[in-house]
């Protein structure tokens, strides 16, 4: 359903502007339809301005966008617009997608009526809308209040139900539970998972939890400064970690208590500082096991069937103690 290969975007910087910084660099990954992709990173990685490339919200500098076997790396204006059907995303702030003028019932249907689903005001309409009010769990007075007279979770209700208006083949979610409580978080997880057993699209989970990840996800990517530094599958990634990063993000996740140590914690030696500009791995300045192989560009490798690492010293699987048991189901 979403093939990336080698998506690239660089931004000037400085005073002067004279300097660059490669925010995400040479990505790839493909997603199938019913599959869920976890992207998982610390704040400023790249994480969201790669779904903003995939959704052609930020040009790319290089690489290839192919949805539902269409290229859409160079669609622009209808052609674009029409496209975009196909592909949608959840922001982590739901409200900033709603128009807090309109009521809950004109925000679903502007979807259906920018894309010519159905006339406005016609009985299809009213009834499309009611549908899918009752769908992600609205009650028909929802639909005649305004988006800030809703919870979060209500207002997350109305962002999926827009999406699903236009049948998407792709659903990309950016931190969809972050501002919600606990129990909320749970409501809007299980409904986003039903929606996509039953409407067969792709889905791509951009999240800092890793609980939510693991619960959530068939495979996992782990970004760091704009590069994946492994992917595999869930059990892979929480079961059988390789890579110094993914390690030590995992072990400060489970190990609350700083004084911890299980030899995973300890995997970084210090934070870097500015991005690295030379083409070595972008890890080395915190890694405590960097050799002089690590100055040169790391390539994804495979260490076992659908397991990928980008580390010249990848060894043992992570302990799978730390990570504790996966979720059933």
């Amino acid at each position: 359903m979403l093939e990336v290969t080698n998506l690239t975007k660089t931004y000037r910087a400085g005073l002067a502007r004279r300097k660059y910084r490669t925010v995400v660099r040479d990505v790839s990954f493909a997603v199938m339809a019913r599959e869920t992709l976890g992207i998982v990173g610390e704040s400023g990685c790249g994480k969201t301005t790669l779904a903003k490339m995939i959704l052609k919200l930020l040009k790319s500098d290089s690489g290839r966008i192919i949805v539902d076997g269409q290229d859409i790396t160079g669609l622009r204006g209808v052609e674009l617009q029409r496209c975009r059907k196909n592909i949608q995303i959840m922001f982590q702030n739901p409200e900033s997608s709603l128009n807090p003028r309109m009521k809950i019932h004109d925000c679903i249907a502007e979807v259906l009526r920018v894309n010519h689903i159905a006339s406005p005001r016609s009985v299809e309409e009213r009834r499309l809308i009611s549908g899918l009010a009752d769908m992600v769990g609205l009650q028909p007075e929802h639909l005649n209040r305004y988006s800030w007279e809703l919870s979060g979770g209500q207002v997350q209700r109305v962002v999926l139900a827009r999406v699903l208006a236009l049948r998407p083949k792709v659903l990309i979610v950016d931190e969809p539970t972050s501002m919600l409580d606990v129990s909320v978080q749970a409501q809007v997880l299980t409904i986003i998972r039903q929606m996509q057993q039953e409407f067969n699209f792709a889905l791509v989970y951009i999240a800092h939890d890793l609980d939510v990840i693991r619960l959530m996800c068939d495979r996992v990517m782990i970004m760091y400064q704009g590069t994946i530094v492994e992917r595999g599958t869930r059990e892979d990634i929480f079961e059988r970690a390789s890579h110094p990063y993914t390690r030590s993000l995992l072990g400060e996740f489970y190990l609350f208590d700083p004084g911890t140590s299980t030899g995973c914690c300890e995997e970084r030696r210090s934070e870097p500082g500015d991005w690295p500009s030379y083409g070595g791995c972008p890890y080395s300045a915190a890694c405590r096991k960097v050799l002089g192989r690590c100055s040169e560009k790391q390539e994804l490798r495979q260490i076992s069937p659908g397991h990928h690492v980008a580390c010249c010293n990848a060894e043992s699987p992570f302990p799978s103690s730390v990570a504790g048991p996966l979720p059933v189901g």
